[in-house]
């Protein structure tokens, strides 16, 4: 089907490989290759009981008028950053309202994004996340270059 609305031209400029599959392919080549995968999906235990009661436990807790809360304190919630500067932080008196929880980085980097004008120049380290980098290109007149250790 074709549409009228017009299509990124950036989508042009994402390249093929999405590293993962290559290094399928690299393993399939190379049986005897050792490989540690750092994938993403590839969970490798259950989550523990204590984990997945606790959070039954909360859920069905969210059912009653009594629990329910709706959404959350704007700045995030204080008890949680107070428990983070308490266990992590304790030594290095960093307070509560220094903390920011998220949920992940690719939301934050998206964020930031919002931040920025198109027309910027960026730094993305290599290698890095491949949707990190599909992210700029499709955002930012990004051109790939590589910057070379003076020897």
């Amino acid at each position: 089907h074709l549409t009228k609305v017009p299509r990124s031209v950036n989508m042009e400029r994402l390249q093929n490989g999405y590293l993962f599959p290559e290094v399928n392919i690299y393993a399939q080549r190379n049986p005897h290759a050792r490989l540690i995968r750092l994938g993403i999906g590839d969970t490798t235990e259950p989550i523990p009981d204590i984990i997945t009661s606790a959070m039954a436990k909360q859920a069905l807790a969210l059912s009653t008028a009594e629990c329910y809360k709706g959404y959350g304190p704007e700045q995030g919630n204080r008890e949680l950053k107070r428990a983070i500067a308490e266990t992590f932080y304790q030594d290095k008196q960093v307070k509560e309202n220094e903390i920011f929880v998220s949920d992940g980085a690719q939301c934050d980097i998206s964020r930031i994004q919002m931040l920025l004008d198109s027309s910027l120049s960026i730094a993305v380290q290599d290698p890095t996340f491949p949707v990190i980098t599909f992210k700029y290109i499709l955002s930012f007149d990004l051109k790939i270059c590589n910057l070379k250790k003076n020897a």
